[in-house]
């Protein structure tokens, strides 16, 4: 929801401006709700089915390891699927979110490729041909024999899958990610340190529908909880907040029954089984609990709330960490917390709103930079 949502406002945008938009989506499940009033056609993406994948990938390698480059063979296939569907659209420009193979396979055809990202899918790029890109992971099982061999295993794979399309070899892994970018984020909060302050665009607020938040009149501090039962602190951290005398409105989409009831027996929590519309978010939240930092400090700062962040898989670490490091009232979770104590530091934090620094992006600026780079 929150990648459709962001590129449907430069869809809104793109198609003010005259330009013929077609979508190609991982996953279309909700893409005639957020897309339907457009006038734009949206296609499903070539895809590699997950099997076997690596626990705990450690760089940019290893994650298309676990999304289809297991070998040359679905490698070039999804080459295929992409260079079929681009050779149908004729499209004057390829626009990427995080789709690495489509932009490979666009810039084979000669077509412009220019990638949006939040800062995680598309790093910032080496000069020397033997640097590799940045890990995402910091563990004792990062080293750098396996961060290049990861990264060598892959390209050969690419290579032989380019070779068997008639493509040119790539001269090191990391020309996979070397498209023109504009980042949908602001740079102090970009994942792998602040670079590139012209590239970045600021966050996208952009409508999602859905309902709207309500607490009741009570007095109590409010909390709003976007929340998934992966994280082993998702439940804990809700209990604890309604423990300390918060008042809570919660999205938990995917929670057992069992548990929803158990958490609704307290009248402090309302549980919503549609998704919220964060756009009329009030103004009053203490405190917005969330896994993402890159959708939720948009939504923090707008209304100044202090943030929890539970995150589930590195690029949400990775963003987390960077809020934090910017000295904002933010708290990330990687372990089992005292959350009583937790929520009694928090509220002696100040709350920090969006200003000068950290405006909304210029949705018609932007576009225009997409189409005109």
């Amino acid at each position: 929801m929150g990648h459709l949502v962001s590129m449907s406002k430069i869809v809104e945008e793109l198609t003010r401006q005259g330009y013929k938009v077609t979508c190609i989506l991982k996953d279309i499940t909700m893409a005639h709700k957020i897309l339907g009033r457009f006038r734009t056609e949206w296609l499903a993406a070539p895809r590699i089915y997950l099997r076997n994948p690596i626990p705990a990938p450690i760089n940019h390698a290893e994650v298309l390891f676990n999304t289809g480059y297991r070998d040359a063979d679905s490698i070039a296939s999804l080459l295929i699927g992409w260079r079929t569907i681009f050779s149908a659209l004729k499209p004057d420009r390829i626009i990427c979110e995080y789709a690495p193979t489509a932009g490979l396979a666009g810039k084979a055809l000669g077509i412009d490729v220019i990638c949006i990202d939040s800062g995680f899918s598309t790093p910032p790029l080496r000069v020397r041909p033997d640097d590799r890109l940045p890990p995402i992971r910091h563990t004792p099982s990062v080293t750098e024999d396996r961060l290049r061999e990861s990264e060598l295993n892959v390209l050969g794979m690419v290579n032989r899958a380019r070779w068997m399309v008639g493509d040119a070899e790539l001269v090191r892994f990391s020309d996979i990610f070397n498209s023109k970018v504009l980042y949908r984020n602001w740079t102090e909060f970009n994942h792998f340190g602040m670079h590139s302050p012209e590239l970045h665009m600021g966050q996208i607020f952009g409508d999602s529908g859905g309902v709207r938040p309500e607490w009741p009149a009570n007095g109590l501090p409010r909390v709003f909880a976007y929340l998934k039962p992966n994280h082993p602190e998702s439940l804990p951290v809700l209990r604890a907040a309604l423990a300390c005398g918060y008042q809570v409105v919660a999205y938990l989409p995917g929670f057992p029954d069992s548990v929803l009831s158990e958490l609704c027996q307290n009248p402090r929590i309302m549980v919503s089984p549609l998704p919220f519309n964060l756009n009329e978010l009030p103004e009053d939240i203490q405190l917005g609990i969330w896994h993402s930092a890159t959708g939720g400090i948009a939504r923090c700062l707008d209304k100044g709330m202090r943030m929890i962040f539970l995150p589930m898989h590195p690029e949400q670490y990775l963003a987390a960490m960077a809020v934090r490091g910017a000295g904002l009232p933010a708290y990330v979770s990687v372990n089992p917390e005292a959350w009583p104590a937790v929520f009694q530091e928090i509220q002696t934090w100040p709350r920090h709103r969006l200003n000068n620094c950290w405006k909304p992006a210029d949705i018609e600026q932007l576009a225009h930079r997409l189409v005109n780079s």
